[in-house]
């Protein structure tokens, strides 16, 4: 299977649907026909936010057959849903603001970089896949919890530290809770430097077939940003409403 007109975020979904049972990354390296490293950084990125787990005997690459029956909740969902439509959206967002498309999903009470489609501007926020973000602080974070029920964020909440981010992050429950009911009322979230200073982030729920699995957000200078987040949020708000 040929993967050299795919994206990094195609390409993850193309191992997670190569997973079918247990296999090496040479393995995947040639059914994907991609060299060994570039096989290797996609099913250690896969670990590192849950998805895919190494055999202890034998070190071999599986799917991480608890997270994945948790995200779906017993519901049939392909794959090929999510690269179709995350991967084309971040491309055309990336392109409309000039600024860096991310998909973030949940990962032991944090955000982790899933995608990440960089800026084509020359002065930008630099990051990448498997950058992890605190939820307390980050838009994606934020846009994430904003959907959860009461039984659910509160234990959620317990496990928050709320050390990281700036000045401008909630330092408290209470503050992350007013910024929750703020986001719920806009349709999405904003960062505004809380995370670090200068940075600045519009991000609403991603969801497949109704159930939210993370976030999707816009990334930039806060010097840009600041003229573009309600539109952003806007453009976010149309993609996640018509899917």
């Amino acid at each position: 299977m040929g993967t050299e007109n795919l994206s990094h975020l195609g390409r993850a979904f193309a191992v997670l649907e190569s997973l079918v049972e247990p296999k090496s990354s040479a393995e995947i390296s040639r059914e994907l026909d991609v060299n060994r490293s570039t096989a290797l950084r996609l099913l250690r990125e896969l670990e590192a936010i849950g998805y895919v787990r190494r055999e202890p005997d034998n070190l071999m690459f599986a799917l991480d057959a608890n997270r994945i029956r948790k995200l779906y909740a017993g519901r049939e969902i392909d794959p090929a849903n999510w690269r179709d439509k995350f991967d084309t959206f971040l491309k055309t967002i990336r392109d409309e603001f000039g600024e860096a498309a991310i998909l973030g999903v949940p990962a032991n009470n944090s955000m982790v970089y899933a995608s990440y489609l960089d800026s084509n501007n020359v002065v930008a926020v630099r990051e990448q896949i498997g950058t992890v973000r605190s939820m307390h602080c980050s838009a994606l974070g934020q846009a994430y919890l904003s959907t959860m029920d009461e039984p659910k964020l509160t234990e959620l909440l317990k496990d928050i530290s709320y050390l990281e981010g700036t000045t401008r992050a909630p330092q408290n429950e209470k503050e992350l809770r007013e910024r929750l009911v703020a986001i719920r009322e806009r349709g999405y979230a904003i960062d505004n430097e809380e995370t670090f200073e200068g940075g600045m982030c519009v991000a609403v729920p991603a969801k497949v077939e109704g159930k939210v699995i993370g976030s999707l957000g816009l990334s930039g200078p806060a010097s840009r940003m600041v003229k573009k987040a309600e539109e952003a949020g806007a453009r976010l708000m149309e993609f996640v409403s018509a899917h």
